[in-house]
């Protein structure tokens, strides 16, 4: 997996993750470095740990997010977006091609030359994110600890 995010001067920027840990931060030894004072000296860490990358917070000041919430330690899957500060990085499967924008324009044209309207291939997309966001709350919560979806389940 890799992170992809846009430093200071606008570039993005991309970093292969491995079996290193990888410091997120102010501090000029970070190796993704934060430029923004929001954000700690040593903010957050991502290590490789029984198979999967983990993300966790080293006592920041203000906090890390991912996928809009609020962590201490965290599995990490592709699509995931981290928020430092005032900066995102996303969590990139480099095995896994990602869709540019001309790819995702040509399957809706294509989906309109099948006959689907507007709001039905909007409804596609949105419910193809809500399934890709609860796989990943499934992967990454642990047994027993309430999901977001279980507090709206009827019984």
């Amino acid at each position: 997996m890799r992170l992809r995010y846009t430093d200071e001067k606008e570039e993005v920027r991309s970093l292969q993750l491995s079996e290193e840990e990888v410091i997120l931060g102010r501090s000029e030894g970070a190796q993704v470095f934060i430029n923004d004072p929001r954000v700690s000296r040593n903010h957050a860490a991502i290590r490789y740990w029984g198979g999967d990358y983990v993300l966790k917070d080293l006592h920041s000041n203000n906090g890390t997010l991912v996928n809009g919430r609020t962590v201490n330690v965290t599995a990490l899957s592709p699509a995931d977006r981290i928020v430092i500060g005032g900066t995102e990085l996303i969590v990139e499967d480099e095995n896994q091609p990602q869709k540019g924008t001309g790819t995702v324009m040509a399957e809706v044209g294509s989906e309109f030359d099948r006959g689907k309207g507007y709001s039905t291939i909007m409804r596609q997309f949105v419910d193809e994110a809500s399934q890709e966001q609860k796989e990943r709350r499934r992967q990454t919560n642990p047994p027993g600890e309430a999901n977001e979806e279980d507090d709206n389940t009827e019984t």
